[in-house]
């Protein structure tokens, strides 16, 4: 019953990131900086699609508005 207390709660309270579960890929240990993590045109392609997700979501939020005040 204590095998399976502790493994219930290593797994309930457990960090899935320090587990190797082979799901993700290993870290590579070396740091850098964030403006090398991305190339220039890698950063614009990524930010305008979290543009365009925030621009989504605006319209969402509009059309749930306006069909909660049963329009």
């Amino acid at each position: 019953m204590d095998g399976l207390l502790q493994k219930a709660g290593r797994y309930l309270f457990g960090y899935d990131a320090v587990e190797s579960k082979n799901r993700r890929q290993a870290p590579t240990g070396r740091l850098r900086s964030e403006d090398k993590e991305l190339l220039p045109h890698q950063r614009r392609k990524l930010t305008s699609a979290s543009r365009d997700i925030h621009r989504n979501f605006t319209i969402a939020a509009w059309w749930r508005r306006r069909r909660m005040n049963g329009t």
